[in-house]
């Protein structure tokens, strides 16, 4: 008579290969997906800009074409709450300009590491965003962020993204 001898489970060889197999697959993904969280918080200030931007203009039609001295003022009128920077919660920085008829609007933007790369302008009268290689007064917009706009007062400011 023979024995059958009934072997269930895994073998330590076995299981050694799929914990490695997992662990080259995750650091894969950890390599391919890591500056996407850095890119998120860039678009998410992006989106902060353009609201704020938004509201502001809306401020400046209704209060006889002047810009608030804050952006606290546009709330709760003009926006429900002001929004912060999604890294570490801070306000943007805004600065109305002279007679409250020009501003200027920005955020600091995160390079793929996760360091502050550069900083995105709103400025003036919603004049909107520029991006790499569009045309401005002072010539064209480069990455290095070194093209300027004059913002109507005596100031010119950078305005490259």
């Amino acid at each position: 008579m023979t024995i059958r001898k009934n072997n269930k489970g895994f073998s330590l060889v076995e299981l050694l290969v799929v914990i490695t197999i997992i662990a080259i697959l995750s650091v894969t993904a950890y390599v391919a997906l890591g500056g996407q969280t850095a890119k998120a918080r860039n678009s998410k200030r992006m989106q902060d800009l353009d609201t704020v931007q938004s509201a502001l203009e809306i401020y400046f039609l209704e209060n006889v074409n002047t810009y608030p001295v804050a952006l606290a003022n546009l709330v709760p009128a003009q926006m429900p709450e002001i929004p912060v920077d999604p890294a570490n919660g801070t306000s943007y920085y805004y600065e109305p300009g002279v007679a409250n008829k020009t501003y200027q609007l920005s955020a600091a933007l995160e390079d793929q590491a996760g360091g502050t790369n550069y900083e995105a302008y709103v400025i003036g009268n919603g004049t909107g965003l520029l991006v790499a290689g569009d045309s401005v007064a002072g010539g064209v917009c480069t990455d290095d962020n070194s093209c300027t706009v004059d913002d109507g007062d005596t100031n010119c400011l950078p305005y490259c993204i």
